[in-house]
């Protein structure tokens, strides 16, 4: 049906006449329907995960590789919302496509633009928890898992992405005077954190309460604040300029979740018992020995797998592989290691290097710490240091009953 502005006049809560296709960086943030606490937990600034929580973190890591012009930034998974911040590209092969209708009528969420990414991430995640709910025992849902709508913000400057930045980073320190807390009680400042992204004319469109701390509206209203970037004054035809912040964009240089460097630590312990084989970064260091595991029991490459998710901030390995799903039962580790670094790389970032201390008293692992090193160097394409080492007769490990590892890892952003 062609669009008609006499009858479909559904009010758009975007800002008229805007390009939601442009490239540069905007700031979203979606939150759980009922502001309902399905994505886990909160307190004294601590930020614990459910399962969906992880799944939505995973979600969103994976959106890059169905979105051709996305780059991730900044976000943080909340137990009833989510901020974000990405950017959308130029891109010759994907060109922006033209949204707007004769006349300014809206397209929606069309190819390319930050509603479809919203959009994608929604559909994907309402699929994902509906089989959580079905097969895992996850806490039901009220018919819909996300609020229709979204809370969205077009970033100007750097300073602008800065404080953004810090604004998601720092939200769980805030949680208990969150709006969206349904025990908290109000007081976010949001509004003083983006007092300087804000812009300097009046809203065109109304702002929602939905994740910024600002006074409760209608559900599913946002705020779009813009300005001439030129010096304040209207274009022709009583519009703003509205110019997204391009940064180094432009240039085609990637963007990731805000920090250029990130460390992880992750540890790893199993018990042994006799029989077996046992592996350590993916190689097998004896046929008589093995752990007591529902996969491999790699504790090698479980520690890494831990350290690459803690550096992201993405929970840890339990979260994502957990040992009472049956379809992980006997796995090899390096399947997990393959699939979280794919997510390293969707955030923008490689591995710069990664030191392993094993703790073992049987087997002597010496002639094979540059097996173990070279095989992680071909799963990460970076350096992997190992260091192998006893616990001098001391505890389960020294009593030769268990082995254990540590893994750090350094993270860089960019190719």
């Amino acid at each position: 049906m062609p669009y008609d502005p006499q009858k479909h006049h559904r009010r758009s809560i975007r800002l008229p006449g805007f390009d939601y296709a442009r490239h540069g960086a905007y700031f979203v943030t979606f939150c759980v329907h009922r502001r309902h606490c399905l994505l886990g937990t909160c307190a004294d600034g601590n930020l614990q995960l459910s399962h969906a929580g992880s799944m939505v973190q995973q979600e969103w890591q994976s959106l890059p590789s169905r979105h051709p012009r996305l780059e991730l930034d900044e976000f943080i998974v909340m137990p009833n919302h989510v901020h974000a911040i990405l950017w959308l590209t130029e891109d010759a092969d994907n060109p922006a496509p033209n949204l707007l209708r004769a006349g300014g009528g809206p397209r929606g969420t069309g190819p390319g633009t930050v509603g479809r990414v919203v959009q994608l991430l929604k559909t994907s995640t309402t699929n994902r928890y509906t089989r959580g709910v079905r097969e895992q025992g996850w806490p039901p849902f009220d018919r819909h898992v996300w609020q229709p709508n979204y809370f969205e913000h077009i970033i100007r400057d750097e300073e602008s992405l800065a404080r953004i930045r810090e604004y998601i980073a720092t939200n769980p320190q805030r949680w208990s005077h969150d709006m969206e807390n349904p025990q908290g009680d109000g007081t976010d400042d949001c509004e003083a954190w983006l007092k300087d992204v804000c812009c300097r004319a009046e809203p065109r469109v109304r702002p929602t309460a939905a994740g910024t701390g600002l006074p409760e509206r209608p559900e599913g209203e946002h705020e779009v604040r813009p300005y001439d970037n030129t010096g304040g004054s209207f274009s022709e035809g009583g519009e703003h300029e509205v110019r997204p912040y391009e940064g180094a964009a432009a240039k085609g240089v990637g963007r990731t979740r805000g920090s250029p460097l990130r460390i992880g630590h992750g540890y790893d312990l199993h018990r042994l018992e006799p029989g077996g084989k046992l592996m350590l970064g993916g190689v097998q260091v004896a046929n008589d020995l093995s752990p007591v595991a529902h996969s491999d029991g790699d504790v090698v490459i479980h520690a890494l797998v831990d350290a690459l998710l803690g550096a992201l901030g993405l929970g840890d390995i339990g979260d994502h592989f957990p040992n009472n799903d049956p379809q992980w039962k006997d796995a090899p580790s390096r399947v997990f290691l393959e699939r979280v670094y794919e997510q390293v790389k969707a955030a923008g970032y490689r591995l710069v290097n990664a030191d392993v201390t094993i703790l073992a008293e049987r087997p002597r692992l010496k002639h094979f710490k540059s097996q173990i090193s070279d095989s992680l160097r071909d799963l990460l394409d970076g350096p992997v240091n190992i260091k192998a080492g006893t616990n001098e007769g001391c505890d389960a490990i020294g009593r030769g009953e268990a082995i254990a590892a540590h893994a750090v890892v350094l993270l860089a952003a960019g190719e």
